[in-house]
């Protein structure tokens, strides 16, 4: 663009001062008539032309300075154009109809237009800025569909409300229509502007985020997370960041949510900027979550906060993308705050062996052996499987899987059947167990014949390897095993 000259017309002050000396003419001559009553007509004529050539000389003296004034530069736009005004003849000056002076018009009341700003001021530093990178305010008022006039009073009116010129000057090339590249070149040139002050003037002025990231990397070759970091300082959200990160610097959802996560978004608003503008449905946004490092408690808390997850629900996207069972089930304790039989419920729901659950009972609630056989029968597994979780994670001897299970109410049999199935243990090593869990006599004859399918003389020797009295044992086999299975 060139740089036009802006022509303005004479001040003010060459009207009155034209209309003042023609005043004092008129005085002059009426006391110079007063005075002359008393004198001889000839020395009246002399002294009335006297007065009138000193006057009109006066006039056009005064009014050569007025019009050379009114030529002088006004800063920021360049000399004004000459104008030269044309020879009046003395009867306009002195007549009684107003001057006519080419180039300069006197003021309207209330209508004229606004003097020039001094350079050192907020509109004048602004619009020459404007002017010396070359643009016009009459071009820029077109261009935003205005007057020249209207423009500077709204050059005006923002600097009246303490805008700076960096920021009105920014307005003015964003009501014009300039792309944000342009007006932040502009800054950094004309009022040496860094990125972070000049992507708030754009921000200020209305420049939407993937603007302000255009010109960030093309006017200061800012880096997508330099960039991110500008415009989250900014107060974007983390949506209207990752935008900026695909449009500008062509990045997907993944890469652009590890910037996010790197300047501190918050898991959820790197969700929130997954599913708004990446359009991910769940498991494909906890899936980057978990890729660029989230726990599965904060992954657990993205799908609650952004995609409406319950409990049951998020456990199974955190399962599906790969979160083993304790930390599931800390999700389910540390977001959600359930109990454990809950949690666990949750887990044996998702397909989680009782072994796998107890370690994470274990792990997260800090449940001992005991406590987590209870929760196993809560949840409906099988004694087998709890006799298999104690014995594998909890590495419980045989006979303190027995007392567990006695306290959980199961029966002998069903005890010493665990004994023989999950410790492979021979039935005189069951009878000595259940014997320590203070078991009768008759109930553990009665649980190793039906558990081990002993014969009589087999089961006599059982009992009495176990200290039993031959008189209790005689009397057990007479009044129990015969009745049962016949002597």
């Amino acid at each position: 663009m060139s740089t036009s000259t802006i022509a303005l017309p004479a001040p003010a002050i060459v009207w009155s001062r034209v209309v003042a000396l023609r005043a004092a003419v008129l005085l002059f001559t009426a006391l110079a008539v007063v005075s002359s009553i008393s004198m001889r007509p000839g020395t009246v004529a002399v002294r009335l032309a006297d007065a009138r050539a000193l006057m009109i000389s006066m006039a056009t003296a005064a009014y050569a300075a007025a019009v050379e004034d009114s030529e002088s530069p006004v800063p920021g736009h360049g000399p004004r154009p000459a104008t030269k005004p044309a020879p009046q003849p003395e009867s306009k000056l002195l007549g009684r109809a107003a001057p006519v002076i080419t180039g300069v018009a006197p003021p309207l009341a209330g209508k004229g237009k606004a003097p020039t700003p001094s350079s050192d001021t907020c509109s004048g530093v602004a619009t020459g800025a404007l002017s010396n990178y070359g643009y016009t305010l009459e071009g820029l008022a077109a261009d935003a569909g205005t007057t020249t006039r209207l423009l500077n009073k709204s050059i005006n009116t923002w600097c009246a409300a303490g805008t700076s010129p960096a920021q009105v000057a920014a307005q003015v090339l964003e009501d014009a229509g300039r792309e944000a590249e342009e007006t932040a070149t502009f800054l950094a040139t004309s009022f040496l502007l860094a990125a972070v002050p000049s992507a708030q003037i754009l921000k200020n002025v209305g420049y939407v985020p993937v603007e302000i990231a255009d010109a960030l990397k093309e006017v200061f070759d800012l880096t997508a997370q330099g960039m991110a970091e500008v415009l989250k300082d900014l107060g974007y959200f983390a949506p209207q960041v990752a935008e900026a990160l695909a449009v500008i610097y062509d990045l997907a959802a993944e890469a652009a949510a590890a910037i996010l996560k790197a300047i501190n978004y918050l898991v959820t608003e790197v969700a929130e900027a997954l599913e708004a503008y990446f359009n991910l449905i769940a498991d494909a946004a906890a899936a980057i979550l978990k890729a660029i490092g989230y726990l599965a408690t904060q992954v657990a808390e993205a799908l609650a906060v952004v995609f409406d997850l319950l409990a049951d629900a998020a456990a199974a996207v955190l399962d599906a993308i790969g979160f083993v069972a304790n930390e599931i089930m800390e999700a389910l304790e540390a977001y959600f705050n359930l109990v454990a039989d809950a949690a666990a419920a949750i887990l044996k729901g998702l397909g989680y062996l009782a072994t796998a659950i107890a370690e994470a009972l274990n792990v997260v609630y800090g449940m001992l052996a005991d406590a987590v056989a209870g929760v196993l029968k809560v949840i409906g597994f099988a004694v087998e499987a709890i006799a298999n979780a104690l014995k594998d994670f909890f590495n419980t001897a045989a006979a303190v899987v027995a007392d567990i299970l006695k306290g959980l109410g199961y029966a002998i049999e069903t005890i010493a059947n665990i004994l023989q199935d999950i410790f492979n243990l021979a039935a005189s090593v069951v009878g000595d167990i259940l014997k320590g869990l203070g078991y009768a006599m008759e109930a553990i004859a009665n649980a190793l014949t039906t558990v081990f399918n002993l014969a009589k003389e087999a089961l006599e020797d059982i009992l009495e390897g176990l200290g039993y009295a031959l008189d209790a044992i005689g009397d057990f086999f007479e009044d129990i095993w015969c009745g049962i299975f016949g002597c």
